[in-house]
């Protein structure tokens, strides 16, 4: 069944929303007819300093591809001696003691934005650059903004464009042109190397396409990130069972493989992949994937959608249908995941989170390996924990509700 959003996207149209039972009509319209990238330009105002050309080249797909054939590990394994070391002083600074080296936050949101900001700006833009304070600067100053299309959020971001976008371009060109010395070159789990191995593959002579690309993947990686850990700590927090059978899983993990985590150890850890999914399941969005008409449609419903409206797709009420995910599609079973064995990763009927076809997240293996690193080095860590009693609720919204989670330092092996 359709039904009109009430969002809105700046000064357009509402959003005809289609329901669960349209999925494959969703998701197999072409682009000529329904585009990603055309709605993602009018409505997300981040893309006004990303470009149009980088949202529209491919490139991220592509650099997706690459992590996965080529570095997948790599990053991976450098990312985890990365939260080792960013983890704790980012949890103390959002956090109190209150007592045996027991940390409590209600800033959580925070934390994780902290972290995911920091591992971000070395996966993308490398490690020099992320001792660069002027570039950190102009980095955080942009994810201040909201990227709904509002008349503020664009004025505020064409300013921002006006001020540092020349200037953040050439501080990333000049470590492209750096790093061009070194023959051979150096090994480095960061997207500006993985550009330069393949050089022949990408348009490296224009400067706003590439920056463009690595700053759009950049975004995603922070806010997308942010955002579902955030509902999967608390998830785990509100269960102490669901953290005492990943806290086992674990422990087996680091008793058969030592404290070091890489690709192969994270294949091995299903309970938390299962957590993951249903945790990410539970808050999926009403309005996913937005996209443009272009071209007047005909739905099966007999709804007529004329060229420039936009169609989302209701993912929240999808992921409740009971004949794909049983009697209790409002329920959280960490379980759930484990009787199927789809993993997070695979793209099927129990899992639309990365999208579909041409509007498929590009680099959605490397992001489900991303989160179980994180969630992983977290659990070996800290004894994860709440004292509230009720559940601030699934949704996607920015609340403003306190919730706290509490963290004791551990030793998982013990």
């Amino acid at each position: 069944m359709n039904k009109k959003s009430s969002f809105k996207a700046g000064e357009k149209d509402n959003i005809t929303i289609l329901g669960r039972d349209h999925v494959n009509e969703f998701f197999n319209y072409p682009k000529n007819i329904l585009s990603r990238q055309n709605a993602k330009m009018d409505m997300d105002c981040s893309s006004i300093i990303v470009g149009e050309m980088a949202i529209k080249s491919r490139y991220d797909k592509y650099i997706g591809f690459l992590i996965f054939s080529q570095e997948m590990d790599f990053f991976i394994s450098k990312e985890h001696k990365q939260y080792l070391r960013c983890v704790h002083p980012a949890l103390k600074m959002y956090s109190m003691d209150i007592e045996y080296g027991q940390l409590q936050t209600t800033e959580l949101k925070k934390f994780l934005h902290a972290v995911m900001f920091e591992n971000a700006v070395y996966r993308v833009f490398g490690k020099g650059l992320s001792k660069s304070p002027k570039f950190l600067s102009y980095l955080k100053s942009l994810m201040l903004i909201p990227t709904n299309g509002s008349k503020q959020n664009i004025k505020q971001i064409q300013k921002l464009k006006n001020e540092v976008y020349e200037d953040m371009v050439n501080i990333v060109y000049n470590e492209f042109y750096r790093r061009a010395k070194y023959r051979p070159p150096k090994r480095r789990a960061d997207m500006i190397q993985l550009i330069l191995n393949n050089f022949k593959s990408f348009d490296i002579k224009n400067k706003k396409l590439i920056f463009g690309v690595l700053l759009m993947i950049f975004i995603r990686m922070v806010k997308t990130n942010t955002k579902y850990l955030e509902y999967v700590i608390i998830d785990i927090a509100m269960r102490r069972h669901v953290y005492v059978e990943l806290a086992k899983e674990q422990k087996k993990l680091v008793l058969e493989h030592g404290n070091n985590i890489d690709l192969s150890v994270i294949k091995k850890m299903d309970i938390l992949d299962s957590v993951i999914k249903e945790s990410i399941r539970l808050a999926s969005p009403s309005c996913f994937s937005v996209k443009r008409v272009e071209k007047r449609i005909f739905l099966s419903n007999g709804t007529e959608v004329g060229p420039n409206g936009y169609i989302g797709f209701d993912l929240n009420s999808y992921n409740k249908k009971p004949n794909i995910f049983g009697n209790n599609p409002y329920d959280f079973d960490h379980t759930r995941h484990l009787k199927s064995g789809w993993k997070l990763s695979r793209i099927a009927p129990d899992n639309l989170m990365w999208g579909l076809g041409m509007s498929m997240c590009p680099i959605h293996e490397y992001a489900t390996a991303s989160y179980k690193m994180f969630l992983a080095t977290l659990i070996r860590g800290y004894r994860i924990s709440s004292t509230e009693k009720k559940h601030p609720g699934y949704n996607l919204l920015e609340r403003t509700c306190e919730f706290s989670v509490d963290f004791l330092p551990h030793n998982i092996a013990f």
